[in-house]
C-alpha cells in the first residue's frame, strides 16, 4: 500500500480562512475533554540543539474527535538574522486505525491561532467581569495575535497599552491595532504598561529574564504569560491568589519549582474546581501548550483542505 499523505504550506493553511471563534470553541471542548480524561497526552519531551533554542515533541490522541497526532515545533531565536521566523515546524495528523499519516502541514497558524484560543478560553473564566484595560508586553506575532484575539473578544476593552524593547516592533503593533477604536498607548516600561491592565499578556523571548514584579500586578487583573515562568518574578506568581495552569503532568515536568497549583483550566471549564470568585482576586494563567489543541485544529484544516481542493498529495 502506498502512503499519499496531503501537504499543506502555510500558505495554504491560512489562505483555508478558518474563523477563529471556531478555533476558540474547538479548543474549549478539548480541554473538556481532558477534563474529563478522554484523552491521551504524555509530556512533551525536549530537545536544545542551540542556546535559547528547543524541539518539542507533541503527540495527542483525542477520543471524542478519535483525532490523533503529533506536533514537531521548534523555536530558534537567532533565526530572526537569517529572515526565518522564530517558530517552525510541522503538524502530522494520522489515521487512528491504521497508523498511517493522512496530512503533513505546516504548524505555524496552527500554534498561533490555539494559543490565542487558550487565552481567550483562560480570560473568559479567570479576568474579572467587563475588563477595560489590556496591557501587551513583548510585540511578536504571538502577543500581537493574542491582543488582536482578545480585543474582539472584549468589547469592554477601551485601552491597550503597549511595550517592547524593540521600538520598531512596539510602532508595528500599534499601527496594526489602531482601527480597532481603541485607545493605543506606547509605554516606555513594563511597569507602566502594567499599571492600570486588568488583563496583562507577556510575549517575550523564553530565555530567564525575571521582570515582572509583585507591586505592578494589580488588584483583580489577570496575567497571561506566553513565555512560560520566563519572564515573571517568582514571587509574583506565588503572591497570586490562584495560579491556573493547562496540565499538572507538563507544568511540573517543565517548571519544576512551580507555585502552588490551584487548577488546570479545563477542571474550571467543566465546574469542578473555581475560577474568578470576585474582582479582588489576582490570577495567573500559566499555559504551557497543549497538543491536544494543535491535534483538533489541525484535523480542522485538513477536512476543509480536502473540501476546497488545497493542497499537494505525494507519494511515500
Amino acid at each position: 500500500m502506498q502512503l499519499e499523505p496531503l501537504i499543506l504550506s502555510d500558505q495554504n493553511v491560512r489562505c483555508l480562512d478558518i474563523e477563529m471563534k471556531n478555533v476558540i470553541n474547538l479548543v474549549e471542548q478539548v480541554f473538556r475533554e481532558k477534563a474529563k480524561g478522554a484523552i491521551e497526552m504524555p509530556p512533551k519531551p525536549s530537545i536544545h540543539p542551540r542556546k535559547g533554542a528547543f524541539l518539542h515533541a507533541m503527540p495527542a490522541y483525542i477520543r471524542e474527535l478519535d483525532a490523533c497526532g503529533c506536533k514537531w515545533v521548534g523555536g530558534f531565536p537567532q533565526n530572526h538574522k537569517l529572515g526565518l521566523p522564530y517558530i517552525t515546524g510541522v503538524l502530522v495528523l494520522n489515521d487512528p486505525e491504521t497508523g498511517l499519516p493522512i496530512c503533513i502541514m505546516d504548524c505555524r497558524w496552527v500554534t498561533e491561532a490555539r494559543t490565542a484560543a487558550v487565552s481567550v478560553i483562560a480570560a473568559r473564566y479567570l479576568a474579572k467581569r467587563s475588563p477595560s484595560v489590556i496591557a501587551l508586553i513583548g510585540s511578536g506575532v504571538q502577543g500581537r495575535n493574542n491582543l488582536r484575539v482578545l480585543s474582539q473578544e472584549f468589547q469592554s476593552i477601551s485601552q491597550i497599552n503597549v511595550f517592547d524593547v524593540r521600538a520598531n516592533a512596539q510602532a508595528k503593533v500599534i499601527e496594526e491595532m489602531s482601527s480597532v477604536g481603541k485607545s493605543i498607548v506606547a509605554c516606555s516600561s513594563p511597569r507602566e504598561a502594567m499599571l492600570d491592565a486588568d488583563i496583562v499578556v507577556t510575549a517575550v523571548p523564553p530565555e530567564p529574564n525575571p521582570t515582572i514584579r509583585n507591586e505592578w500586578f494589580k488588584e483583580g487583573a489577570l496575567g497571561l504569560p506566553l513565555e512560560g515562568d520566563n519572564y515573571w518574578y517568582r514571587d509574583t506568581l506565588v503572591h497570586a491568589d490562584k495560579f491556573v495552569i493547562d496540565d499538572y503532568d507538563q507544568t511540573i515536568h517543565i517548571f519544576r519549582n512551580a507555585p502552588k497549583i490551584h487548577a488546570e483550566l479545563g477542571e474550571i471549564i467543566i465546574g469542578t474546581k473555581r475560577g474568578r470568585e470576585n474582582d479582588k482576586e489576582r490570577i495567573v494563567s500559566m499555559n504551557f501548550g497543549l497538543a491536544i489543541a494543535d491535534v483538533a485544529t489541525g484535523l480542522v484544516l485538513y477536512k476543509r483542505a480536502i473540501e476546497k481542493g488545497v493542497g499537494t498529495k505525494i507519494f511515500l
